[in-house]
């Protein structure tokens, strides 16, 4: 009968304490958005947008997005560019949290003069893809979230 109390104390003082403390789950990322456009100098770009719902019990939600440009000539990748950000919304309001960035370049391009900011609800990026063959890239990147959690 002791053993009984003492476990239905501890079971007790468990979910006391792990109420205490707030929860987060982070479901896994899910590709929403691609498209496909080719610049003028014959580059073609592949844009994808991945989203991440980050659950909380507060009424403030949040979400990390991820805008990922490949940029092609022919079949080759000259570079892959992404723009991470998380976002705050909560049905009425949204705002950036934070943001980071990633690149990766192949053969004789170079990443250059990448710039990173944030205004209201979206998230920028700027740089430039230079080869000394070919005319530069310009590189942009933004992210947007709604109110209601709309990642675009």
């Amino acid at each position: 009968m002791k053993m009984k109390r003492f476990l239905a104390l501890l079971m007790g003082s468990m979910i006391a304490i792990g109420g205490a403390f707030p929860c987060y789950a982070i479901d896994a990322k899910e590709e929403t958005t691609t498209i496909f456009y080719q610049l003028e100098n014959g580059v073609t770009v592949e844009e994808t947008i991945w989203e991440t719902n980050i659950s909380t019990f507060a009424s403030e939600r949040q979400k990390r997005g991820t805008a990922r440009k490949t940029y092609r000539i022919g079949s080759d990748i000259i570079a892959v560019v992404s723009l991470t950000a998380t976002f705050w919304y909560d049905g009425s309001d949204s705002g950036v949290v934070s943001t980071d960035s990633s690149h990766t370049v192949y053969d004789d391009w170079s990443y250059r003069n990448e710039s990173m900011w944030d205004s209201g609800d979206t998230a920028y990026l700027s740089a430039v893809l230079t080869n000394p063959d070919i005319e530069d890239v310009d590189v942009d990147l933004s992210l947007s979230c709604s109110p209601s959690g709309q990642l675009s």
